[in-house]
């Protein structure tokens, strides 16, 4: 009996079953909305704690809840978070895995888990679960889309990746096998592989429903072989039919870029920052222009006020602070830099440049350069009164001394007897093309160079520059008749295939290089620095390079035993980093004072 009926029936009075009956609801009514207030209490607890930073705090109010609640599906998942964020990977990817075999419709937990399992660098088992488990699965076709996207990352070169795609492409449902294959093959084109990636398209002609993403794959096969008129008219058509795709914008801005058109490459850009203001691709693209100054203001606007900084992945900070360098905001870009871990992938690209940039205070950098950066400019003179010597100093990719741009390089020129000539490629042909404004052309560029130098009187030329800038700088050079040429981590050639022991690089740099060297070739297919050497004797050549690299030490052996050729190893460890580790260094004196000349 229960204790309404007992305490009638002690009370003498009569049995009422449809009070009974309403008594008894109501109790069961408010047990369960006490327990559903004390749900939310708990929830709330968790949410408070973990917004105060609380970690431990809300783990503890998670596993009470718990154990009264064992099998809610929000507080558990609440448990797995809490315990990602305590970096114990294994036990929420356990957790994670639980929740998402229990339901058919548990995707969204496993889909967390692989992306754990992957940045915890185990990808071959984040692969196993999301090809078993997920692609395999009922989960819906948008979550197997998008978890495809996390499993091969742009870095990985080996063959597992390969495999794993294959074993996608069994897929039974059409469309799945389409994507499967699409990924397969702009996979191998980012490899270099392209006539492996057309046998793999032609695998998806025979799929009935084949996606977008094939004609998306085609489009960066096209621009892998250098192919501009058939490519830019596809990346313009892929972006106007999905224009909410970044992957689409990112397409046609290297479609101008390929096509040579930096002015609506210019225009492209701004609009797709305008929509994606943080992305580090977009970003990267920008900063290699030669964008006019109320352009790169409106981008770094657009990069601080529109996102917070912050919060963006390393990369597009390293981009945002090398915006912010070329308006010579010193102390916004190194508040940027000082944020990026030095040993990490960006901190390779970035800390060189946060050492130099910390050597003086900005308004030191400000004082000492002589140089109002113009990088709409192809070409910018700072004259030195009674100087003998014309340094020439050719812009890399960037449009500056790697990533430091020539506002402040020149500081490092202040007191030196030397009239200085900053020259960048707004073409972005390595100069191979010449410079548009000395008429377009290579010949055009040495005759306008040699007017300019007869104007300032100079009696002896030497020229200066880094990556494609030091191939200029030889070639120019020689052509110049100059007295010495300088390349600090040059390319010798623009041979496009892998050298042995080359590592796979951080955001896939070596194959934008072997691409963008395809480029080049097209545009000069003459331009070996050995055949150059030896055709012009009389130009002493200071070669420095990467000592103990792959890249650097095959760049040198190319060049031992040419007699104008002087070889200066530098143990860094990487090519590209050498023209700003070398700054302020033993190698830096010898460069000024040995190679180029100038009085100590």
């Amino acid at each position: 009996m229960d204790n309404v009926a007992r305490q009638r029936d002690e009370a003498g009075e009569p049995m009422d079953n449809g009070a009974e009956a309403k008594a008894a609801h109501d109790l069961v009514k408010d047990a369960v909305t006490k327990a559903a207030e004390d749900l939310a209490e708990s929830r709330s607890k968790i949410s408070t704690a973990l917004d105060g930073g609380e970690l431990e705090r809300a783990r503890h109010i998670a596993e009470e809840a718990l154990r009264r609640w064992p099998r809610d599906y929000g507080l558990r998942i609440r448990r797995a978070e809490i315990l990602q964020r305590l970096n114990d990977p294994a036990a929420a990817i356990e957790g994670y895995l639980e929740l998402g075999r229990e339901s058919a419709e548990g995707h969204w937990p496993l889909l967390r888990a692989v992306r754990l399992l992957r940045d915890s660098g185990d990808l071959a088992q984040a692969r196993e679960v999301f090809a078993a488990e997920i692609w395999s699965g009922p989960a819906p076709e948008d979550a197997k889309l998008r978890g495809l996207g996390w499993l091969v990352p742009a870095t990985d070169d080996n063959d597992d990746a390969a495999g794993f795609l294959e074993r996608l492409a069994g897929a039974p449902e059409p469309a799945l096998a389409a994507a499967a294959l699409s990924k397969l093959a702009e996979f191998k084109a980012r490899q270099g592989r392209e006539e492996e990636a057309r046998r793999v398209l032609a695998r998806i002609g025979s799929i009935e429903t084949a996606p977008l993403r094939a004609r998306a794959v085609e489009a960066d096969l096209m621009l892998a072989e250098g192919r501009a008129a058939d490519l830019l008219p596809l990346a313009r058509q892929l972006a106007a039919e999905e224009p909410d795709q970044i992957d689409h914008a990112r397409r046609l801005v290297g479609a101008l870029f390929l096509a040579g058109d930096p002015e609506e490459a210019t225009e492209a850009l701004t609009a797709a920052l305008e929509r994606w203001p943080g992305d580090w691709v977009l970003l990267s693209r920008f900063n290699v222009l030669a964008a006019p100054r109320e352009r790169i203001e409106h981008v770094v606007d657009l990069a601080t006020r529109r996102t917070d900084p912050a919060a963006l992945p390393e990369i597009s900070r390293f981009q945002i602070a090398l915006s912010l360098l070329n308006l010579r905001r010193t102390e916004e870009a190194l508040g940027l830099l000082n944020g990026i871990v030095p040993d990490g992938v960006t901190g390779a690209m970035s800390e060189p440049l946060r050492r130099i940039l910390e050597t003086m205070p900005a308004e030191v950098w400000d004082r000492y350069s002589r140089l109002g950066d113009d990088r709409a400019a192809e070409v910018q003179v700072v004259p030195c009164d009674g100087a003998q010597t014309a340094i020439l100093v050719f812009g890399g990719a960037t449009g500056g001394h790697s990533y430091l741009p020539f506002c402040y390089f020149d500081a490092l020129f202040a007191g030196l007897p030397a009239h200085m000539i900053y020259l960048r490629d707004a073409r972005m042909r390595g100069y191979l093309r010449g410079l548009k404004s000395f008429g377009g052309s290579l010949e055009g560029t040495v005759a306008g160079l040699r007017d300019l130098l007869a104007d300032m009187k100079a009696e002896r030329v030497v020229t200066l520059g880094a990556s494609i800038g030091g191939h200029a700088a030889a070639r120019i050079g020689a052509a110049l008749s100059a007295d010495a040429a300088v390349l600090l981590g040059a390319p010798t050639t623009f041979d496009t295939g892998p050298i042995q022991g080359e590592r796979a690089s951080p955001y896939n740099r070596m194959h934008r290089i072997r691409r963008w060297a395809k480029i080049l070739a097209s545009a000069s297919p003459n331009a070996d620095l050995v055949d150059l050497f030896a055709a012009n004797p009389d130009t002493r050549n200071f070669y420095y390079f990467a000592s103990g690299t792959a890249r650097g030490d095959h760049n040198a052996a190319r060049l031992i035993g040419v007699a104008n050729v002087v070889l200066r190893p530098v143990p860094v460890l990487d090519q590209s980093a050498l023209p700003l580790d070398i700054i302020g260094t033993a190698f830096w004196d010898q460069l000024l004072h040995e190679d180029l000349g100038l009085p100590g």
